[in-house]
């Protein structure tokens, strides 16, 4: 298993990660360039995956599978705000 993270080191990654989310989506906003909002997306899950010493190659795996069945889906009918 990978290295053990206390208490006080998530809290601390999970506030380094609000802010991560807040410039890239601040970021995106201004100057999207040629990104797509799921560019973004994938970006912070990969950060959050680095903050989190979680191996890489698995991160990036369970990425491009949800990329996969987000794109191959019609998620039209669903209804968040009602």
């Amino acid at each position: 298993m990978g290295k053990e993270i206390d208490r006080d080191e998530i809290d601390n990654i999970r506030f380094a990660e609000l802010g991560l989310r807040r410039e890239l989506i601040l970021r995106f906003i201004k100057n999207p360039g040629n990104k797509t909002i799921y560019d973004v997306i994938t970006t912070m899950h990969l950060y959050r995956g680095r903050l989190l010493q979680m191996d890489e190659t698995l991160t990036k795996s369970y990425l491009f599978n949800a990329l996969e069945f987000e794109h191959k889906h019609d998620h039209s009918h669903i209804r968040l705000l009602i």
